[in-house]
């Protein structure tokens, strides 16, 4: 991605520094080309959230251009606090990101105090990967670590140590080089022999990182750097006067946008920015070529595209600069004049250095050609001092030469390597005569392991062969009583069936008894124990049948809840009225899939277990509700609550935590063990709120 910041005293051009772009906004080339190069494949680094940490990147960078790095670096740490266990990787990222964030924005306002933090976060990313062996798993981020403290160095003035910093980087990654890893040193590289004139240099580094970008993968950030690299390899050639070859390196730019941009349909505004800026630099040859004509039509073209926001409306402002010099040439005075104040408001609300320079420059020639000369003159002494400041910046990065850095440094590290070799070649032959010496020892003790080996091997074939027989007798004995099992199963829902008639026979004929009007008082008692006994044993052999059934066989059928709910109650009503007790309901119609028999089973024994537990007089609240994606059915009863040491064994089948209800009645302790059974099978779940004494809610969850 490129951005114009023609920075020079003349409104010459700076290289457009390739960017990366997040929701339609462009960055600066340090913390732009660190997302580029890592899409480079190498290394074995682990996972450790890097989706996570990408999308949060993804929304702080946008954020960045709205409110500032401070806001971008707050939203970056408030979404890293959420990320759990975070490794070396997601700790290294945090500080990549708010170190590049700083030195981005240092280098944008020409702030020393945040190339400082820059500086320091960079440290602190090189101290974080230095114990984990960046050798073997974090390579290119360890390199990438030092190309941040590069840049911060170099917007520092402190040159011989940013390229100390960028050869050590380079040789990191030179065990991974690929060309879509080369990409990040050749456009640094490239932009600094641009800043001290080395043009043509600059334009062969360009157009190899052109090069190099076609051969990676078609995505975002490919599209971004390729087109940006032509485009700086076309302004290289123009400030050669090889207007030409950069007019030909700007349409090869514009052809590459046309035939990529359909890939990337979220990305309009940003291709629309790139295309816009490349017309910029089309009317600026055109203008250098003397076709003022030529020129305004691109200059105007640039100028609808790039003027919504970010690094494109400064260039709009420059452009806008050179669009009023051909006014001001061609004696236009009235539109030089309207646009001259056009920038002015602009310049006021986004503030531009290069900008500045060359609107006070314009404002001097304008006022001068209008035969005002005395009211130029505070324009004049105000671009002296801003083209002073500028040449002051130019001579140092001048002074500082990339080449010969790189060349002293190489030879450097080729002196220190011959002095590794020599303590080598010593270190080599006493290791070669420890290891012969290892070497024998090994051999002695491989043939006593073999020898030991061997027998233990005897030994183990031995005991493998006895734990297989056993097993075979285990598995023999397991399928034996899984079939008594499953006979005594059988066997037991034959008897508890077949139980069923006698005993409700005997409850029968004990009611029948006594209606009959005419017996005494003893006689009625022990009549009254027959029929009570005989209703007990009719509801255990009802558990015993339920405990045998198999649940996940259920049939399930549209049921309406409430209604099945209110059948229940009132079938049960005669069990309250019996303890003077109230049974209310709370209900909201709803619809579930479920087996009608199995839920009327819970539902029953859960409003029984009310009654039963609950005092003489007490309520009982039924309630029903329908949340979005399942049913809660609530049973409430203010009775005796369930003890703390029985609540881990209600739900078990035969459990010894039963009690007799408030008037007597005989628990079984196998209801609750089959509602659960039931529910579960349902695909819902059931639970309880209790305390002793204050009462018992039990809550069905099923799903709608």
């Amino acid at each position: 991605m490129i951005t114009a910041k023609q920075q020079s005293v003349k409104l010459t051009r700076q290289p457009a520094y390739t960017t990366r772009k997040f929701k339609k906004r462009i960055f600066f080339l340090p913390f732009a080309l660190f997302v580029s190069f890592f899409s480079c494949n190498s290394g074995n680094v682990p996972d450790d959230h890097k989706l996570q940490l990408a999308q949060i990147a993804d929304n702080a960078t946008a954020l960045a251009d709205k409110r500032g790095a401070a806001a971008a670096i707050g939203y970056f740490n408030h979404g890293y606090a959420r990320i759990e266990n975070p490794g070396v990787y997601a700790q290294w990222k945090r500080l990549n990101f708010i170190g590049a964030m700083y030195v981005k924005f240092g280098q944008i306002n020409n702030d020393s105090q945040y190339l400082k933090l820059g500086l320091t976060y960079a440290d602190s990313m090189i101290s974080t990967l230095r114990p984990n062996h960046p050798e073997k798993r974090y390579l290119k981020e360890y390199g990438s670590s030092f190309f941040v403290k590069g840049d911060a160095l170099f917007g520092l003035n402190r040159y011989d140590e940013a390229f100390r910093c960028y050869y050590i980087g380079k040789q990191m990654v030179a065990g991974i080089s690929t060309p879509c890893c080369r990409v990040y040193f050749n456009n640094r590289l490239a932009l600094i022999d641009y800043r001290q004139h080395k043009f043509q240099e600059a334009a062969g580094l360009f157009q190899s990182s052109y090069r190099d970008e076609l051969s990676c993968k078609t995505d975002f950030d490919a599209f971004c750097i390729t087109q940006g690299a032509m485009d700086n390899a076309g302004l290289s050639y123009e400030q050669l006067h090889k207007y030409d070859s950069a007019r030909t390196c700007f349409m090869t730019t514009l052809g590459f946008i046309e035939r990529n941009e359909q890939k990337f349909p979220t990305q309009n505004r940003f291709i629309q920015d790139a295309r816009g800026v490349t017309y910029g630099y089309l009317g600026m040859i055109s203008q250098d070529a003397g076709r003022n004509n030529e020129a305004e039509g691109w200059f105007k073209k640039s100028i609808a595209l790039n003027s919504y926001g970010g690094n494109e409306r400064k260039n709009t402002q420059l452009i806008q600069l050179k669009l009023a010099r051909i006014y001001l040439d061609e004696k236009r005075n009235s539109a030089a004049d309207s646009l001259i104040k056009t920038i002015r408001l602009s310049l006021d609300t986004l503030p531009n250095q290069a900008g500045e320079l060359g609107w006070q420059q314009l404002k001097w020639n304008y006022l001068f050609d209008i035969n005002q000369a005395k009211n130029s003159t505070p324009y004049l002494l105000r671009y002296i001092r801003l083209k002073d400041s500028f040449n002051f910046a130019e001579k140092q990065i001048a002074i500082a030469d990339a080449g010969n850095s790189f060349r002293q440094l190489k030879e450097d590290d080729q002196l220190t390597l011959l002095k590794k070799e020599d303590e080598l070649h010593f270190l080599y032959t006493v290791l070669i005569s420890i290891f012969s010496g290892l070497c024998i020892i090994i051999a002695f003790l491989v043939w006593r392991s073999w020898r030991r080996a061997k027998n233990n091997n005897l030994i183990l074939r031995s005991l493998n062969k006895r734990v297989q027989e056993r097993n075979e007798r285990l598995q023999k004995a397991m399928t034996a009583l899984e079939e008594s099992q499953e006979e005594n199963t059988k066997m037991m829902q034959i008897v508890a069936h077949d139980l069923r008639n006698p005993i409700g026979g005997i409850t029968s004929v004990a009611s029948m008894m006594l209606d009959e009007p005419g017996r005494n008082d003893e006689d009625r008692m022990f009549l009254e124990l027959i029929k009570t006994s005989g209703q007990n044993s009719l509801e255990l052999v009802s558990d015993l049948l339920q405990v045998h059934s198999r649940v996940e066989e259920l049939k399930k059928e549209p049921l309406e809840l409430s209604e099945m709910l209110s059948y229940c109650a009132e079938l049960l009503r005669f069990k309250a009225d019996a303890k003077s007790q109230r049974i209310d309901l709370d209900l909201t119609p709803t619809i579930i899939a479920a087996n009608r028999e199995k839920l009327w089973r819970v539902i029953s024994n859960l409003v029984a277990n009310a009654i039963k537990f609950s005092p003489s007089g007490a309520t009982i609240l039924v309630k029903l509700e329908q949340r979005p994606e399942s049913a809660l059915i609530s049973v409430k009863d203010d009775g005796i609550g369930i003890p703390d040491e029985m609540k881990d064994k209600i739900f078990d089948m035969f459990t010894k935590a039963k009690r007799p209800g408030t008037a007597g009645e005989q628990p079984f302790g196998l209801g609750l063990a089959i509602s659960r059974q039931i529910i579960e099978a349902h695909g819902g779940k059931i639970w309880f709120e209790s305390k002793a004494g204050q009462g018992t809610t039990f809550f069905v969850e099923l799903p709608v």
